[in-house]
């Protein structure tokens, strides 16, 4: 059971990286809509994760 928990901490922290990419792209094109949609959409999957594990 171990290599599962180390597994779900790995996966977890990928997901923040990713999610810290997305926030430096819509930062860095802040007025350009699909940039900011596309954050928006990784911080609510993120969010639900986060929730559910």
């Amino acid at each position: 059971m171990k290599w599962i928990d180390g597994l779900f901490l790995l996966t977890r922290v990928g997901l923040i990286l990713f999610a810290t990419g997305y926030g430096y792209a819509a930062l860095k094109h802040y007025w350009s809509k699909r940039y900011r949609q596309a954050f928006y959409n990784m911080s609510i999957v993120l969010m639900i994760l986060i929730i559910l594990t």
